[in-house]
């Protein structure tokens, strides 16, 4: 009705469905989520025999949600005249099934001797379920007549059979027939309704809770229940409901309520997100009979936001999602999936603060991965563009969202050394390594270089630990070279750590693994401790050296087709292999040596490096020389 209504006037003022539930006019309510999952799929079936199946499923959800919370009568909304027909047909089957099923010969033997117009369902306790004949059941649509309906309303509303004999439960089934204006009346009121199928029609909707929030006709205390099954596929988790179709009966149902009365569905949001600490925050006056205010008594929360009860307990920041992005505003699904994964990853990993969610992460969903962090990324990408609605922006600030591009493009990069990591075992690529699109090579030179994480100290640290987090040695203090080829005869050792025989013109991915292996156990003393270490874990240790008298070296190059320089250059090397007992020497070295009591200063480092360089243009009798120091490559 509009504000100024030719047909009923000026609307005085406006009575909320929260305002009219404290006020006493209407019920309160609580909805009930059947969560049915079928015990025994048959994956096989057409459209109508799946309908069929569904069909007694919620019969026996229904008989036991009725039991578990003593419902007397239930009214039962569905969209096909067949099917409300014949759930109510063989309704008396379903209860036969699981009253004998639950209660114990003793106590039917003891149930029977009773009259049946006294017989009560607690008098069979611990056992709930009553038997068959005092389930009643029946069904109406528009081809009924008017005598015919209001006979079957008459047995619905007063808890009596065709026979006028007392039932304990009730079911009455409707196709489209209880319109506006059409009043059950009795000495029950409707105490739970049932959406057997989805309802399109807002309208629709609220009219049938309508028919449960009617108080009850003797003025006692009422919560009616609102019904809404929930098909789950044989491995759905219950916890992906925000992306999930199978919800979309509770949507629906959100949705219309929320049409009415905003109020009392976006507390279901606020609740979850804003609810107090236990014994905090305000709560509402209670007042006495002539409306004074009751000092030291607070009210419950009560009906202000409605109440969602599931078959297994549920996050209430899920069920806050959920109305936010299934009923407030409702978004498709393809963005649903991609936000329930990222809602889902968040739990799972304890995150309440932003957090960069890496480009690489996957989220198992159902039966498929979720590619979460690509997802995000374009979210971020579509941010950029202006083009993301400004809703689905709060709605991922609130799941910690990061915007900043640096860390887009930073977690790209992590994600593609995580990758690297995975598949090769070591952090230690080539300089010219690519990787997905990624020279991940000069990536990782740039980032051991100074400042190659960023100048902001904090950054650094967080990044810095991302990169320990893939591989402990990224930032090793020897060269990538040498600990990718280590890494690599890691990986070969056996069980016990030793390595095979590998000989020189073995390779692995273009890296001479016998030939590395030769020229560390030669200039082991080069080597630092911790390679030390790690090399003689692996059963490789210093190769052995003959030490030549320096007398023995200079007598050998007298004559022969030696110059002097050589003779003195040659003499001086002994001599420092005699003292030092390994090689390479360093360039800028100088060796002092006294032959036939002069002393020389010998540049021997650059010797040593002009020789090696040019062994190709050493004569037979140099490189006899040179040999007989030990030298390999003479």
């Amino acid at each position: 009705m509009t504000a100024d209504s030719r047909t009923f006037g000026k609307q005085i003022a406006f009575l909320g469905l929260a305002e009219a539930i404290e006020g006493g006019v209407l019920a309160g309510f609580e909805i009930d989520v059947l969560e049915i999952r079928d015990p025994d799929p048959v994956l096989v079936l057409s459209e109508e025999a799946l309908r069929g199946r569904r069909l007694a499923l919620l019969q026996t959800a229904l008989l036991e949600h009725a039991a578990a919370h003593d419902i007397h009568t239930t009214m039962v909304f569905h969209n096909r005249v067949e099917e409300a027909q014949a759930f109510a047909a063989t309704l008396h089957e379903t209860a036969a099934e699981l009253y004998q099923a639950e209660v114990s010969d003793a106590a039917r033997l003891e149930a029977a001797d009773l009259p049946a117009s006294t017989a009560r369902p607690y008098e069979l306790e611990p056992f709930r379920h009553v038997r068959p004949e005092r389930v009643w059941t029946s069904w109406l649509c528009g081809e009924h007549t008017v005598a015919e309906r209001r006979a079957v309303l008459r047995q619905f509303a007063n808890g009596i059979n065709a026979a006028g004999k007392r039932v304990h439960r009730a079911f009455l089934c409707s196709v489209r027939v209880l319109g506006e204006g059409v009043d059950i009346s009795g000495l029950r009121g409707v105490e739970a309704i049932c959406f057997a199928d989805p309802r399109a029609s807002w309208v629709e909707v609220q009219q049938n809770i309508g028919r449960a929030l009617r108080p009850n006709p003797d003025g006692t205390t009422k919560v009616a229940r609102i019904i809404v099954p929930v098909f789950l596929g044989k491995d759905e988790d219950p916890e992906n409901m925000v992306a999930s179709a199978s919800y979309a009966p509770l949507a629906a149902v959100l949705q219309a309520v929320r049409s009415h009365d905003e109020q009392i569905v976006d507390g279901l949001a606020s609740r979850a997100l804003t609810r107090p600490s236990e014994g905090t925050g305000p709560g509402r006056l209670v007042r006495d009979e002539e409306g004074n205010i009751v000092e030291g008594a607070e009210a419950s929360a009560g009906h202000s936001s409605a109440v969602v009860n599931f078959s297994s307990p549920r996050d209430p920041a899920l069920i806050a999602a959920f109305v936010r992005t299934r009923v407030i505003r409702p978004q498709s699904m393809v963005w649903l999936e991609g936000y329930n994964a990222l809602h889902q990853w968040r739990r799972a990993h304890g995150h309440t603060g932003p957090v960069a969610v890496p480009y690489d992460t996957e989220v198992a969903l159902e039966v498929s991965q979720f590619p979460l962090g690509r997802w995000v990324a374009q979210q971020r990408r579509t941010f950029r563009a202006g083009e993301l609605e400004p809703w689905r922006i709060e709605q991922l600030d609130e799941l910690g969202m990061v915007w900043e591009p640096g860390d887009e493009a930073w977690e790209r990069k992590i994600a593609a050394l995580r990758s690297y990591r995975k598949a090769h075992g070591h952090l230690a690529p080539r300089q010219d390594a690519q990787w997905f699109d990624e020279p991940i090579g000069r990536l990782l030179a740039n980032l051991r270089s100074k400042d190659g994480l960023g100048k902001d100290p904090e950054r650094a640290a967080r990044r810095a630990g991302q990169l320990h987090a893939i591989d402990p040695e990224w930032d090793c203090a020897w060269p990538l070279d040498w600990q990718r080829h280590y890494r690599v005869l890691a990986d070969l050792a056996d069980a016990d750590g030793t390595l095979p025989a590998i000989e020189p013109g073995v390779t692995f991915d273009g890296d001479d693994l016998g030939r590395w292996i030769t020229r560390q156990a030669r200039d082991w003393p080069e080597l630092s401790g911790p390679q030390r270490e790690r090399l003689a874990a692996l059963g490789i240790t210093a190769a052995p050296r003959p030490v030549p008298a320096p007398q023995a070296a200079a007598t050998t190059g007298r004559g022969g087709g030696l110059s002097a320089a050589f003779r003195r250059n040659l003499a001086a090397l002994a001599q420092y292999l005699g003292r030092e007992g390994h090689i390479p020497i360093p360039r800028q070295h100088a060796e002092h040596i006294v032959i036939d009591g002069q002393e020389h200063t010998v540049a021997l480092g650059v010797w040593w490096s002009n020789t090696r360089s040019r062994r190709d243009k050493l004569n037979p009798q140099q490189r006899a020389a040179l040999q007989a120091l030990g030298i390999d490559w003479a």
